[in-house]
């Protein structure tokens, strides 16, 4: 569908519409404005623009507009506005939403019109298309003054004032940073003639035709469009030596910080190599610091930001090097480039000693609920075994002498009890093999556990944490992992979440690892960290399943015109396996603990055992002198019964 918007300052456009066509058909040789009209038309079928703005001044340079009407509206299906470039910029985004996504097209002929252009130009979205018809012998004067961004998407054509040129050069313009000096770069040109290719004017970004980096010419409506393959914006990968600040935290292996001078940190490890390799590529120095208060980037109650993040925001820095994780809340105060790692959290708590059950290395090895059921058997076989003895009149078992035989039976001791019915010698047999059950269970698993050690946690997720009676879990307080539990969609994240008090959270990894040691705590951190910090660490323990699974990238202020650049060195480094190369090498060898288990058994873990043997002796003896004087007592006072008897037999 064609249609064309005119305001009211441009509604002289139409009288004039006919015979500039008729003039223009019957020239041999198309004047700069026809030939510039024409360069439009096949731009606009080229690219594929289906929306065109024209901007215009009150120049008289501008009638080239004119021309530029007839010829969209004759031989393009382009929705075509034009508006007046100071109403432009007095009304800024609302009178160009009809170019939305399509086609902004500049005439700049005068200073008047390069300064409402950089009014218009800063008003607009980074990501604009734009086409500026420049004078080629003015473009470096026209746009040196103006500020153009490294990612804009103007697009300069560059035509010659002589009549006798029919090629149009197009540039890539744009300025490394404010104040830089403007660079140019040869992105394609668009030729009248149909033969020849090598009529373009000589100007200083003439560059050397390279077959393999120029699409195919294609032959359009009026004449034939060259242009570099891919996007333009991919190819402006030289910064020129420009100077960027770098915040960074600790984080081995991916960032590891080795002081420099003025307070500054050398970064190497993964990250590191990743961040030189793209300085050398992109060609840009920098230098990097330690963030103050060592915090990765969370959201205060207050609306500001800490760590990295807050650096970026408050202007401290202009990117973060650290394996930032891309979550919604950053995203919002800062942009990311393309991700360089994939992180996921990984649980890390003490690893089990025989040296951390002191007082329970003889009673561990069965649960609570096999030690009940063996006190009820205990029971149930003492009053069993007393009801037994009872038929049998003349010689009834004692209840504490069944209770006795039951403890001895299970202890693997025999009796010298005679048992002559038939179901108290049921009973003893039952007694026995439940004796050979509970010792060859007992003494294997007391066995292994002090010779190999005791076993690895049960403990492997989350759920698992939140549901032991002992455990409790922590993280870094502000952190990407506390902005995952409070957006998580799982119940058994909710439920932790829910669960976690300001006590749980601490402040740094170094506090999260000795807590991890020194109370019932499981430490949540990133699993590289964790892995080459404390994997050959025998004191811990890391569980391998994985939880919340994140890309982690760098971070850069919103809006930075270097995004395209360091995504582009970004992409190759990870294309060509660069990335893989630098993890593989600072990943550590996995470290077997195994073998600290074979050391002596120490005197604290069988302490227990002493300690029982040494109570059972005493209260022996306790009983022993108790037994003694009772029975003494009761010897004493019998022997006088007796006395008494006797002497009143005698008399």
């Amino acid at each position: 569908m064609r249609a064309i918007t005119f305001l009211p300052a441009l509604h002289t456009f139409l009288a004039f519409l006919s015979s500039f066509g008729a003039t223009m058909e019957a020239t041999f040789l198309p004047s700069t404005q026809t030939l510039n009209a024409m360069m439009l038309v096949d731009y606009l079928e080229f690219f594929h623009y289906l929306r065109v703005c024209l901007l215009v001044s009150e120049e008289p340079e501008q009638l080239w507009a004119t021309q530029a009407v007839v010829h969209v509206a004759r031989a393009s299906h382009a929705f075509l506005t034009v508006l007046p470039l100071s109403q432009a910029n007095s009304t800024r985004h609302r009178h160009l939403l009809p170019c939305e996504r399509g086609l902004l097209v500049v005439h700049l002929t005068s200073r008047s019109d390069v300064h409402l252009f950089g009014q218009v130009f800063s008003s607009q979205a980074p990501d604009a298309s734009w086409l500026l018809l420049v004078p080629a012998a003015q473009v470096t004067r026209r746009l040196a003054n103006l500020y153009l961004p490294l990612h804009n998407r103007a697009t300069v054509a560059a035509y010659s004032q002589d009549v006798a040129s029919t090629s149009v050069s197009l540039l890539q313009c744009y300025h490394v940073s404010e104040g830089d000096t403007l660079r140019l770069q040869w992105s394609g040109a668009w030729h009248y003639d149909r033969i020849d290719f090598g009529t373009n004017f000589h100007e200083p970004w003439k560059r050397t035709r390279i077959e393999e980096d120029v699409d195919a010419p294609v032959v359009l409506v009026y004449g034939v469009l060259e242009s570099l393959k891919g996007d333009p914006v991919l190819r402006r990968s030289n910064l020129h030596g420009m100077h960027l600040r770098c915040s960074t935290i600790s984080s081995p292996p991916r960032t590891i910080l080795k002081p420099a001078k003025d307070g500054a940190v050398d970064v190497t490890g993964i990250l590191g190599s990743a961040y030189k390799h793209m300085m050398k590529i992109a060609n840009f120095t920098s230098t990097c610091f330690a963030t103050k208060d060592g915090q990765w980037g969370g959201l205060r109650e207050d609306g500001t930001w800490t760590g990295m993040i807050g650096d970026i925001v408050s202007g401290r820095a202009d990117i973060a090097l650290a394996s930032l994780d891309i979550t919604q809340e950053r995203s919002q105060a800062v942009d990311f480039l393309m991700a360089v790692v994939r992180t996921e959290y990984l649980l890390i708590m003490k690893r089990p000693r025989n040296d951390d059950r002191k007082w329970s290395t003889f009673t561990s090895e069965f649960e609570t609920q096999v030690w009940i059921v063996l006190a009820i058997s205990l029971l149930f076989l003492t009053a069993a075994l007393r009801l037994a003895s009872l038929q049998h009149p003349q010689r009834p078992l004692p209840l504490s002498d069944a209770l006795l035989v039951v403890v001895g039976g299970l202890c693997g001791q025999g009796t010298i009890e005679e048992f002559r019915t038939f179901a108290s010698r049921l009973i003893f047999l039952t007694l026995l093999m439940l004796q050979v059950l509970v010792t060859a269970h007992y003494t294997s698993y007391l066995v292994s556990s002090m010779a190999v050690g005791p076993p690895l946690p049960t403990v492997s997720t989350i759920a698992d944490i939140s549901k032991h009676p002992r455990l409790r879990l922590t993280f870094i307080r502000g952190s990407s992992v506390t902005e995952y539990f409070r957006t998580s969609r799982s119940l058994e994240h909710q439920e932790a979440w829910a669960e976690m008090q300001e006590d749980d959270l601490v402040a740094s990894r170094e506090e999260g690892t000795m807590r991890v040691l020194r109370g019932p705590y499981v430490f949540l951190e990133a699993g590289a960290y964790l892995n080459k910090r404390y994997g050959s660490d025998c004191r811990y323990f890391i569980l391998p399943t994985p939880n919340f699974p994140s890309l982690s990238a760098f971070a850069v202020r919103k809006g930075s015109p270097f995004i395209p650049v360091l995504n582009n060195v970004i992409l190759k480094m990870k294309s060509t396996g660069l990335m893989n190369k630098w993890h593989w090498e600072a990943t550590p060898k996995p470290v077997d603990c195994s073998d600290l288990e074979f050391l002596p058994v120490a005197a604290s873990v069988v302490v227990t055992a002493f300690l029982l043997l040494a109570s059972g002796a005493s209260l022996s003896l306790l009983l022993l002198v108790w037994e003694r004087n009772r029975y003494g007592e009761r010897g004493e006072s019998k022997r006088r019964k007796d006395d008494k008897i006797i002497h009143k037999r005698g008399t």
